[in-house]
C-alpha cells in the first residue's frame, strides 16, 4: 500500500504534497459474492480497510464466512474502496459487497 502512495506522490524522483496532486477516478469494478456449491449463510464479518481508503493491489479488503467457509477477497489492481454492506450483513449469492474505482494519476 505505501508504494502505491510512494509512487503516486512521486514526481520527477521528487516527493510532492497531497496539495499539488488531483486524483482522478476512472473506471468502477464491482465485486459479488460468488456461486458456491452446497455454501449457504453467508456474513459479511469484518472489513480490513475504512471505506473510502486508498487500497494497493494485493491487498484484503474483507472478510466472509460461515460455519464451514473463510473466504478473504484480495483485490486486483488498486483504488478507492466503495462498501456497499456493512459489518454483519448476511450475504446472498451474487449480492455486492464493494467497489473498487480506479484512481487515475494526474
Amino acid at each position: 500500500m505505501f508504494k502505491f502512495f510512494k509512487n503516486l506522490f512521486t514526481r520527477n524522483n521528487e516527493d510532492v504534497t497531497i496539495e499539488d496532486k488531483k486524483l482522478v477516478f476512472g473506471e468502477e469494478t464491482v465485486i459479488r459474492v460468488p456461486e458456491m456449491k452446497d455454501v449457504n449463510d453467508l456474513k459479511l464479518k469484518k472489513w480490513n480497510f475504512q471505506n473510502g481508503d486508498i487500497v494497493s493491489d494485493g491487498a484484503s479488503v474483507c472478510v466472509i464466512e460461515n460455519e464451514t467457509v473463510h473466504i478473504e477477497f484480495d483485490i486486483e489492481g488498486g483504488g478507492k474502496l466503495i462498501h456497499l454492506c456493512e459489518e454483519g450483513t448476511n450475504l446472498k449469492t451474487d449480492q455486492a459487497i464493494f467497489k473498487i474505482v480506479e484512481v487515475l494519476n494526474h
